[in-house]
């Protein structure tokens, strides 16, 4: 599939999505889809988490 802003649009809104429905211990508050020098897209997600209140983040590739 092509890399545009389209497809990265769409692998946002999935991924928020997905996020929302399967994990309830923490808050999204952010979701960006990024893509590297390889033009590999990468999702990175920022958290909170509800117990504790530590924030996170983490990037994970999509596709390669």
């Amino acid at each position: 599939s092509q890399n545009d802003t389209i497809t990265q649009l769409i692998l946002k809104e999935v991924v928020e999505e997905a996020l929302k429905r399967w994990e309830s211990r923490v808050i999204f508050r952010d979701v960006k889809i990024l893509s590297n020098e390889l033009n590999n897209l990468i999702a990175k997600i920022e958290y909170y988490y509800r117990d504790t209140g530590i924030n996170g983040s983490l990037s994970i590739s999509l596709l390669e």
